[in-house]
């Protein structure tokens, strides 16, 4: 278990009863401020951990002292419910790619398969979805319906139908490419031509997250050497697609309807200061917001009902 190597590796121990709520807060305390390798090498470069790592092996360590070692008898009590959480973030602020990035991209995308269309059109229909790249890899041929993309609730992640219209050009590019069962089903046999990936060249039917790591693999070729506010990953796309929708809207709920997600899926994706322009709208409201300069009192020194009725307006 993964919890119980990082343990050994932080505390000399023998066995779990060893383990004291003591050294229970040191494990947290070295696991902090410890990094980690994501390769084998000897030099491989080294990150710091989250405190969203730290509470995920702390909610299993107590899961696994809780409901396993001491209901066996192997420990006597369990000094993991003594050690708080560590702080975390309630979420990563949403990333917005540049749309000269965007631009790029789709420019790198034809430079770089100037005989392969697939993955452009795959982007291109990812940016008017603004869906998971899951989701949209599972899409069948029959989904693909005149200028619309069916959605049905089996593939999307929120189990909800969604109808997704499409640009006349780019539909009837893709009824062009569609294949007898899947939408993307001829990535199989293109990619071993124009990607040479290792990962399809023993594959004969179409998997949805083959082609999805496919995909991943071309943006993060495109994203090497280029700087972070320059990158754009598959999900920036979502995040995009929403604030647009947004901005258009005006509302975050009429955005979520739009693209079949739920309000708060729209919210964690939702760069609201693009989208809605505080400030502008501050300055619209400004002299909405501030009473009369002199509204009218009772005699107990309350405001007269209905004054609000007598409040200058701005146009």
């Amino acid at each position: 278990m993964t919890a119980v190597k990082a343990i050994r590796a932080i505390i000399d121990t023998k066995g779990p009863n060893d383990i004291t709520v003591e050294l229970a807060h040191k494990f947290k305390r070295e696991f902090l401020t410890g990094t980690y390798a994501r390769g084998g090498e000897p030099d491989a470069a080294q990150y710091k951990r989250s405190p969203t790592s730290c509470t995920t092996y702390l909610r299993s360590l107590r899961s696994l002292w809780q409901r396993h070692w001491k209901p066996a008898g192997f420990v006597r009590s369990n000094p993991w419910l003594e050690v708080p959480y560590p702080n975390v973030p309630k979420g990563k602020r949403v990333r917005l790619p540049e749309e000269t990035s965007v631009t790029d991209l789709l420019a790198w995308l034809a430079e770089r398969f100037p005989e392969w269309e697939l993955p452009a059109l795959f982007v291109q229909t990812k940016l008017v979805a603004g869906c998971r790249t899951l989701d949209l890899c599972k899409t069948r041929s029959d989904a693909l319906v005149g200028n619309e993309l069916f959605h049905t609730a089996e593939v999307t992640k929120t189990r909800t139908p969604r109808t997704i219209p499409l640009p006349l050009e780019l539909a009837a590019r893709l009824h062009q490419i569609k294949a007898s069962v899947y939408l993307w089903e001829r990535s199989v046999a293109e990619s071993k031509i124009h990607h040479h990936s290792v990962r399809t060249h023993g594959q004969v039917d179409y998997r949805p997250e083959t082609w999805r790591n496919t995909i991943q693999n071309l943006f993060k070729e495109f994203n090497e050497g280029r700087a972070k506010k320059d990158r754009v990953r598959p999900h920036d796309l979502r995040a995009r697609a929403i604030t647009m929708v947004a901005a258009a809207t005006g509302s975050v709920d009429a955005t979520a309807e739009a693209l079949g997600v739920d309000p708060q899926t729209a919210r964690h994706h939702l760069d609201a200061a693009k989208a809605f322009h505080g400030s502008e709208i501050m300055k619209k409201l400004g002299a909405v917001l501030l009473p009369p300069h002199n509204p009218p009192h009772n005699s107990e020194g309350w405001y007269s009902p209905g004054w609000e009725a007598n409040c200058p307006r701005t146009e």
